[in-house]
């Protein structure tokens, strides 16, 4: 799974210099399916060049969550679905004095079949302040109120039946009272 993946996103030939199947403890005295897993050495300066890569970690990690879903669903004789990856082309835009329409694109994930997105959570957070509850959408549009003076922040997660992906980057709008115009600011 890892050879396949490391492949796919970055190009990458990742040598397996060894599967071992040995008796230990770690491994052994769990109640729950295990694995030693070693990937990267400190002494090596091109793993450490891929250690540092949050591509190469995000790909890794990922790798290692849906290998262990499908050993356990296995295991069980059950299906299996793959939590979908983050949402991508987030955009906001005003809409008349009291509205923000919220749009973006799912992420395909062209290594796993399973990782669509049913649904979407939209949070929202007023002046800073902690996010809400979210609310559920089917589509990749939301059309939700803004307040008069007050600083939005909008997120979104894609979900299916595997679970959540990780949260979008943090949109934000501001319907200014007496506003004279539109300002856009792009990442600060």
């Amino acid at each position: 799974n890892l050879q396949d993946d490391l492949y796919c996103g970055l190009d990458l030939k990742w040598p397996v210099r060894g599967i071992l199947d040995r008796n230990y403890s770690e491994s052994r005295i769990p109640c729950v399916p295990s694995v030693i897993f070693e990937s990267l050495s400190h002494q090596n300066f091109e793993d450490m060049r891929y250690g540092l890569d949050p591509r190469f970690k995000f790909i890794v990690s990922r790798a290692i969550y849906k290998a262990m879903t499908k050993f356990i669903a296995t295991q069980n004789n059950q299906e299996y679905v793959i939590a979908p990856l983050p949402i991508n082309s987030f955009a906001l835009r005003l809409i008349g004095d009291n509205k923000v329409r919220l749009t973006w694109r799912p992420t395909v994930d062209s290594l796993e079949s399973t990782a669509v997105a049913k649904k979407y959570g939209v949070y929202t957070r007023r002046d800073g302040e902690g996010w809400d509850n979210g609310v559920l959408v089917n589509d990749t549009v939301a059309v939700l109120p803004i307040g008069v003076d007050e600083l939005m922040s909008y997120k979104v997660v894609a979900i299916n039946d595997g679970g959540a992906s990780f949260d979008s980057e943090i949109l934000s709008a501001y319907s200014a009272r007496n506003a004279k115009g539109e300002v856009l600011i792009i990442n600060g």
